[in-house]
């Protein structure tokens, strides 16, 4: 998503294989943040995954990014790498679609 400048604003990353949709990246610019921009591309590509016959989303996050993100929609913790990459924790998370 640009905006009017050219400026990036909001990216998602994904592929789907098999029943996955494998989330790669989501961001959206700083100061749009909270306006529900990551919602709807997340939904989108979960719409889009399901159209594929994809039955289960999966992306990993750190501890300082999007967690709380990926939980309020419906996301849970299935696998936790600690002391990545030195004293954080890496999240891997799964949703069933």
């Amino acid at each position: 998503m640009q905006g009017d400048n050219g400026e990036l604003l909001a990216v998602f990353s994904g592929r789907t294989f098999g029943n996955w949709l494998m989330i790669d990246y989501l961001w959206v610019s700083e100061g749009l943040r909270g306006q529900n921009i990551g919602h709807q591309l997340l939904a989108e590509a979960e719409r889009l995954a399901l159209a594929k016959s994809c039955k289960f989303a999966i992306l990993d996050t750190l501890n300082f990014q999007a967690k709380p993100f990926y939980e309020a929609r419906g996301y849970q913790v299935q696998w936790t790498q600690a002391a990545y990459p030195k004293t954080g924790c890496k999240y891997f998370m799964v949703k069933t679609l």
